[in-house]
C-alpha cells in the first residue's frame, strides 16, 4: 500500500510539474518584432530614446532602396520580420535615418480579403485607442508623447501610417 501511494504521489507530481512547452507566449500570433524589442512596435516608436542619435533598431532590419527617395543623405531600412502595429499585421515597415538619427517610420497595412471592416477606419480606431485621443472619428493626425502619427489611405486600398517626432511648433497632448 505504501509503495502504491508513493508511486501515485510521484506520478501526480510529474504530471503537474511545469513544462517549457506550456509557457505563455509573449506575443499573440507568433514570433515577430516583440521578441527582440521586448515591446510592441508602436511602444518602441513613441520612446524618446528611439529618436536620439545612434539609436539601435531592434530586430532584423535590412538596407532598402526606395525609388521615391530622392535624398542621398537618407538611409532606408526595412524590417525583415513580422510585426503587428496598433493590433494589425503590417505588410511593411521602413525606417528613414538621416544624420545618424531615425527621422521617420513608415508602416504599410495591406488590404486583406479576411478584413470585415474598412481598413482605414480600423487603423484610426486602434490608434485612437493607443493614444487615448478619441475626439474625432475622421481624424488623420495624432500627437502623442512628442510623436506625430499620420494616417493616409492609398489608391490600392492599403493604409500608410507615418510616425515621426513632432516639430517644436506642435504641442503634445
Amino acid at each position: 500500500m505504501k509503495n502504491n501511494v508513493t508511486s501515485l504521489f510521484i506520478a501526480l507530481a510529474l504530471a503537474l510539474w511545469p513544462k517549457p512547452a506550456q509557457a505563455i507566449p509573449n506575443q499573440i500570433g507568433g514570433v515577430g518584432f516583440v521578441n527582440p524589442a521586448g515591446m510592441r512596435f508602436e511602444n518602441f516608436a513613441v520612446l524618446s530614446n528611439t529618436w536620439k542619435a545612434n539609436a539601435k533598431l531592434p530586430g532584423d532590419w535590412q538596407d532598402w532602396q526606395d525609388p521615391l527617395n530622392k535624398d542621398n543623405h537618407v538611409i532606408l531600412y526595412r524590417l525583415n520580420m513580422s510585426a503587428e502595429v496598433f493590433g494589425i499585421s503590417a505588410s511593411q515597415i521602413t525606417a528613414q535615418v538621416k544624420d545618424d538619427k531615425i527621422s521617420l517610420f513608415k508602416i504599410i497595412f495591406g488590404k486583406s480579403t479576411k478584413q470585415t471592416h474598412n481598413l482605414v477606419d480600423q487603423v484610426i480606431t486602434n490608434i485612437q485607442s493607443f493614444t487615448g485621443n478619441t475626439s474625432e472619428s475622421d481624424q488623420e493626425s495624432f500627437n502623442f508623447k512628442k510623436i506625430n502619427i499620420r494616417v493616409q489611405k492609398s489608391a490600392n486600398g492599403a493604409v500608410i501610417v507615418t510616425i515621426r517626432p513632432q516639430t517644436t511648433a506642435v504641442t503634445s497632448r
